[in-house]
């Protein structure tokens, strides 16, 4: 993400940040499929198939932020059960 902020002296790369980020996620980093579901729902990028993706690979990975983003998308659905149960997991798991 420190391409996408320009911070510690380097140029803004989104380009960059980016093509990182999925290198990262595909060696299994839970954070880094985190901050890509931001990316695709984000305005920019939007793509709420590939948003959910990886916040499901990211709480699989232990990403209590993913966890609470699918929260956020199953109370979107309507789906009220099961996002209180990935909030309580999230919770559970030290969610800040």
């Amino acid at each position: 993400t420190l391409y996408f902020e320009g911070s510690y002296g380097l140029t803004r790369d989104a380009v960059r940040a980016h093509e990182l980020l999925q290198r990262a996620a595909g060696l299994g980093s839970a954070d880094a499929h985190c901050q890509l579901a931001c990316i695709y729902r984000s305005p920019a990028k939007y793509n709420e198939k590939k948003a959910l993706y990886h916040d499901q690979q990211g709480a699989i990975g232990g990403s209590t932020s993913a966890r609470h983003s699918l929260g956020i998308s199953e109370f979107k659905r309507g789906n009220f059960e099961r996002a209180t149960k990935h909030w309580v997991i999230a919770a559970g798991d030290g969610s800040k």
